[in-house]
């Protein structure tokens, strides 16, 4: 027990240190980008135009978000996220997340199929939440299935929960990452063996968001090239409840 402790103790701060590393090259790429850019504007190398300075923005709003991230990250763990719990009827709900990301759908070449119970099912939950669990596990499944591909997102009422599969025919999950993908440091592979480019942030934060919901966050794959499934479930409304059972 002792050295099972210590070598998972030891993987987490490998995972720590190559987290660090991975963030100083995410930092420092965007930086040297606004630094050139100042440089060549102070040396009359770059005109001083709105163009050059949509690129600098764009940099820092890039450096921005990794911050942000991660101090989303540290606030969800800690217990420091105030939800504002509510009641509204996901099918629709999940319809209009998928629709914010159409532009990225349709310039990958990847199709997208929501598919729900024609009765209505409301949950009971923080919605700007869900919103922000979906679109991370849209985007996840957008990075991770190539042109051609299919996402479909299914809606079903399991119990006294909604369930939300969304499953890809992307590039698939290896058994032995399956168990570590939601942890904080890890950084799984792709099916070519070359990391990706996120850190798993936005994963770690939907898990943890799910648990405080009261739901869960679940993946299943069986295996490179074979696509994945990522599925949460939310509490049902008490309303929900009572047409089920006058039903």
């Amino acid at each position: 027990s002792f050295n099972q402790m210590a070598e998972a103790l030891d993987q987490v701060q490998q995972r720590r240190v190559a987290l660090v590393g991975y963030l100083s090259h995410e930092l420092r790429t965007p930086l040297s980008g606004v630094s050139g850019y100042i440089e060549g504007i102070m040396d009359g190398v770059f005109p001083d135009t709105d163009a050059t300075l949509a690129l600098m923005y764009g940099e820092v709003r890039r450096m921005r978000r990794l911050v942000d991230d991660l101090q989303a990250l540290s606030r969800v763990q800690s217990g420091q996220i105030a939800l504002r719990m509510g009641t509204f009827e996901l099918p629709s709900f999940v319809e209009q997340a998928t629709v914010k990301l159409q532009p990225q759908w349709m310039m990958c070449g990847v199709d997208v199929l929501v598919e729900h119970p024609e009765q209505p099912l409301v949950v009971y939950a923080d919605p700007d939440r869900v919103d922000q669990i979906l679109l991370n596990l849209l985007a996840n499944s957008l990075a991770n299935t190539p042109e051609g591909g299919k996402v479909t997102v299914d809606i079903v009422q399991d119990g006294d929960f909604a369930r939300v599969n969304i499953s890809d025919t992307g590039s698939g999950i290896r058994a032995e990452e399956l168990p570590h993908i939601f942890e904080r440091y890890y950084r799984a592979k792709s099916s070519n063996d070359h990391e990706d480019s996120g850190i798993g942030i936005g994963l770690t934060i939907s898990k943890q968001l799910t648990l405080e919901m009261g739901g869960e966050l679940t993946a299943q794959s069986d295996g490179p090239g074979e696509g994945s499934t990522f599925s949460f479930l939310l509490p049902i409304s008490k309303s929900q409840k009572l047409r089920d059972w006058h039903r």
